[in-house]
């Protein structure tokens, strides 16, 4: 396996709260000058550009691909797609390798049922690596963020496939080995998805927004060779939710959830589970006042839980909003008022520069949403160079060492692991010398090692390979 060497420079602080924080709107969308109506939209970053899509508008009004800095400066259209060639209506967002920008569009392409492409962030070398067939072999109109673990690119469609109820599939970089892993729809079992999967290295799991018991979605896991398909959470709208849009997100203990449906009040609920299916809780179930009917995936934040509402709220333009892993000290930390701050939050947050970035679907001046901003942004840290830091071996399937020159770091030091969503996975400290991190229960993929050293960032990007 030829290991993605590069060097992410995303800077992430430990924050106890955003309570205090403040709403900065970045840009707003317009037209066919930005792209426009953001939708089902996770921001993604390389340390210094965020990138991001917009489902409609743009030069040829069939949506756009484009790039912003943290503090709002320099947004970039770096694609606009068109009606002949390489699909069109990006209804999510990219992931980034390293090299390339990688999302699907939901229509478009050969067959008119979307496509699998990458670009680089320049806006050069756009590929289409699958025009999605949409019949019995294959699924159509894909959904959902897509997940990288370093090997394989893993996907959901939302419709077709030998049952209609859409497919799981796997894909390489290069558009090579591409798989159906599951079709979805059987009988009473779940389908279509919209929100993505996660992986533990063995498992990938996800919810369905149909299917299953009631009709109103399944949580399931299967292993990323597409055996061993299991269903561990039928929804039943009260008390288990029903209507995930999302996907979930874990501490490496619980897996953590919202549905859009569900709950004391039908407004939706967010939940934990172990990833067996054991030990379900309601940790929020959602009234109007403080948000209803949670969209896209959650994220964490230093031990807390952040996400956003598409409806209700005091201006019913959706709220952003913060609670413990336990369910504790639920907090809206905003309100979004649709002139000013945007409306209908369909998206997932993104936590970058000390500060949590996300989009709006509507409102701002054009009514077209807007990019915006919870928090300010960390810009006194500089990131270095790795002249004097070995970090090995790499790849690696186990331990994991860290030599720190005692020339350059003269005492104790940070040591954060991050995924590739921005989650940081583990937090630990070092001395000059040679330290120790074990990674053997590490899931596959690639992870970023931060060391922060006073107001100086070293950073390095490894490959974790299963054992």
């Amino acid at each position: 396996m030829q290991l993605l060497k590069y060097t992410i420079t995303l800077i992430f602080i430990s924050v106890n709260s955003f309570a205090n924080a403040q709403f900065t709107k970045l840009m707003d969308f317009n037209d066919a000058e930005t792209g426009c109506d953001p939708y089902m939209v996770a921001l993604v970053g390389d340390g210094t550009w965020l990138y991001g899509t917009a489902n409609s508008c743009g030069a040829n009004n069939r949506g756009t691909i484009y790039k912003i800095k943290p503090d709002g400066s320099d947004f970039t259209v770096i694609y606009n797609f068109n009606e002949t060639e390489g699909g069109n209506t990006p209804e999510s967002g990219v992931i980034y390798d390293g090299t390339y920008l990688y999302g699907h569009t939901r229509s478009g392409g050969i067959n008119e049922f979307g496509t699998l492409y990458k670009i680089k962030p320049d806006g050069s070398d756009y590929q289409v690596l699958r025009d999605f067939l949409a019949g019995d072999a294959d699924g159509g109109v894909p959904y959902g963020t897509l997940h990288f673990d370093g090997t394989y690119i893993y996907g959901t469609c939302s419709q077709a496939g030998l049952y209609f109820g859409g497919t799981l599939f796997k894909i390489k970089p290069d558009g090579s080995e591409y798989e159906i892993l599951h079709h979805f729809g059987f009988e009473y079992t779940g389908k279509k998805v919209y929100g993505g999967v996660i992986s533990d290295g063995t498992y990938l799991s996800g919810m369905t927004v149909e299917g299953g018991t009631d009709n109103i979605g399944v949580a399931y896991k299967i292993k990323t060779d597409g055996s061993d398909y299991s269903e561990f959470i039928n929804f039943t709208d009260d008390p288990n939710g029903g209507l995930a849009y999302g996907a979930f997100v874990s501490d490496g203990n619980y897996l953590y959830a919202a549905t859009s449906n569900g709950g004391e009040a039908n407004r939706g609920i967010i939940y934990r589970v172990k990833p067996d299916g054991s030990d379900f809780l309601v940790l929020h179930s959602f009234e109007l006042e403080d948000g209803a009917h949670p969209f896209g995936s959650l994220i964490i934040v230093d031990d807390k839980l952040y996400g956003l509402t598409e409806f209700a709220g005091t201006y019913n333009g959706g709220t952003l909003f913060e609670l413990e892993k336990d369910g504790s000290n639920y907090t809206v930390l905003l309100h979004f008022d649709e002139p000013t701050d945007g409306s209908l939050p369909f998206s997932t947050l993104f936590y970058d520069h000390g500060a949590i970035f996300g989009v709006t679907n509507k409102g701002g001046v054009n009514g077209q949403g807007v990019i915006f901003r919870w928090g300010d942004i960390v810009s006194d840290i500089t990131e270095l160079s790795t002249t004097n830091l070995k970090i090995y071996p790499n790849p690696t399937s186990g331990n994991i060492n860290f030599e720190l020159d005692a020339k350059l770091f003269s005492s104790e030091i940070q040591i954060q692991i991050i995924d590739m969503h921005g989650k940081i996975i583990q937090q630990t400290t070092a001395q000059p010398g040679i330290n120790t991190v074990n990674l053997e229960n590490f899931a596959e993929g690639l992870y970023v090692i931060r060391m922060q050293n006073g107001l100086e960032i070293y950073s390095e990007t490894i490959l974790v390979q299963g054992n």
